[in-house]
């Protein structure tokens, strides 16, 4: 189908311009020119003059080409811009005028430049943002400042979003800096591999979610299969509730309708009374104040544990004093820092008399037979920090944190890890993350954890005096941690 003479299958979209993103306009516009054969003529014009016959027959068909190029123009504003470009005679004089009035003169452009120049320069990365969502915003400032003129540089597109990049994304940025030269480095590049990162990252926050539902359940699951087993030996309304209890705590398990099994997933896990969670279980929180203060007499000594189980220990005499204050250090330790005067204030030291707790908690295996082993010849400057894990799986993320300090604080470079062939340093991730920093892995043999002996016998250390701590005072296991950084 025809109108007026131009097929409207041929006739090219147009976006319609109404007073706003001129410089994205004006790119499209650019760009259909050149496809209709007609930029030269929007751009430079044309002399309206002709000596010759030939020359008249080229004049005609330049006009008829610039004819095109107008009704483009005018085909793409909005009625409300038309009225300004309606007295334009050529392509040329539309286009000049749509220019000036909406990109401006020379100042304007150089104002509207340092705009842009100071937006890019605090361009930042939200917390809350994607890199897809980020990228498009620079990619989008940076198309800004090329359609007002700005020269700008792949590199230093490049070093920006490095810089202006969210914590999580430190490692990826120190690998990228340091494996690329950013002067051959494309922003095409950069997204590919910063949108590879954040998929992992994403993976992995999934799956430890997974791994903590999953915990979750096994836990009430196992809370429930307790409760059951303590009530089979109950008797109740005078016969044996062996049997009773054993058919009716079996027959809710697998029977049990959908209304029961809702009620249920309701109780709450630690009263295991209906109608709230345990986050606000009234139960629970008047346990825990209970258990927060507590004072009990052992052999002449007293523990008060307040808030984060503060320890304070009382003894007969200096000896044993200084014996609990250092974690029941042996006396041979003593000695040497009263000897030495390492400790101000620490008074002379004596025989100890039997502890009890040391036993406890430094008891262990026969050791190996001491063979030939390779010694350092200067000594060691050893350091050891301790983190909290509630799951395996947040080793790796510790272990990145960890790394990032030390490499700071020192200003050396972890070379070499040893380590267990655990999950927990097996696992992909870890091993990509070595690999790209160049950490090189040993891995002890299985149940064989003599050839990590350093690291083996630290670990011994903390664990018994932390043992021999809880078990001189009393105190229940579940401040193991907190008698470990009382510690450390």
């Amino acid at each position: 189908m025809a109108v007026n003479g131009i097929s409207s299958s041929s006739q090219p979209l147009m976006q319609i311009f109404t007073g706003e993103k001129y410089e994205f306009w004006s790119i499209k516009m650019e760009t259909l020119s050149k496809s209709q054969g007609v930029w030269e003529l929007v751009e430079a014009g044309f002399v309206d003059q002709a000596g010759s016959d030939e020359e008249a027959e080229k004049l005609k068909v330049t006009k008829k080409k610039d004819a095109k190029a107008l009704f483009f123009i005018q085909q793409a504003v909005h009625d409300a811009m038309f009225s300004r470009i309606s007295v334009a005679t050529t392509s040329s004089q539309a286009w000049n005028i749509l220019k000036k009035e909406f990109q401006g003169s020379a100042k304007v452009i150089t104002t509207k430049l340092q705009t842009y120049r100071r937006d890019f320069e605090t361009l930042s990365m939200k917390s809350n943002e994607s890199v897809q969502t980020y990228l498009s915003r620079v990619s989008s400032l940076v198309n800004q400042m090329k359609s007002y003129g700005e020269d700008i540089s792949e590199e230093t597109i490049v070093a920006k979003v490095l810089r202006s990049l969210t914590p999580k994304f430190e490692h990826i940025v120190a690998t990228i800096e340091e494996s690329h030269d950013l002067s051959d480095y494309s922003f095409d590049e950069l997204m590919s591999s910063l949108q590879t990162h954040e998929e992992s990252l994403l993976r992995l926050h999934e799956k430890n979610e997974e791994k903590a539902f999953q915990v979750k359940g096994e836990s009430i699951h196992q809370k429930d299969k307790l409760e059951s087993f303590s009530n089979r030996g109950r008797d109740s309304g005078g016969f044996r509730g062996r049997g009773h209890r054993r058919g009716q705590g079996r027959g809710r398990d697998r029977g049990g309708s959908n209304e029961e099994k809702k009620t249920r997933t309701f109780l709450c896990n630690y009263c295991r009374k209906p109608g709230h969670k345990e986050a606000y279980c009234w139960q629970k929180q008047k346990d825990e104040n209970n258990q927060a203060s507590f004072a009990e007499k052992y052999d002449h000594e007293k523990v008060s544990m307040v808030e984060k189980c503060l320890m304070v220990a009382c003894g007969d005499n200096e000896t044993r004093l200084w014996h609990l204050r250092y974690g029941h250090l042996n006396v041979n330790g003593l000695k040497l820092l009263s000897q030495k005067e390492m400790i101000f204030g620490l008074p002379k030291v004596e025989n100890l008399d039997f502890c009890e707790s040391c036993v406890y908690g430094k008891q262990s295996k026969k050791v190996f037979p001491v063979g030939k082993s390779w010694r350092a010849s200067v000594c060691l400057d050893r350091m050891s920090w301790i983190y909290f894990l509630k799951f395996k799986s947040e080793t790796f993320e510790n272990f990145k944190k960890f790394k990032s300090f030390v490499e700071r604080q020192s200003g050396c470079r972890i070379k070499t890890l040893r380590t267990n062939r655990g999950g927990e340093f097996m696992s992909n991730e870890f091993i990509s993350f070595c690999e790209e920093n160049g950490i090189h892995r040993e891995l002890t043999t299985p149940y064989t954890p003599e050839q990590n002996g350093v690291a083996e016998r630290k670990n011994r250390t903390v664990v018994e005096m932390g043992r021999s701590m809880m078990h001189s005072r009393g105190v229940p296991k579940c401040f193991w941690a907190e008698a470990v950084a009382t510690h450390s």
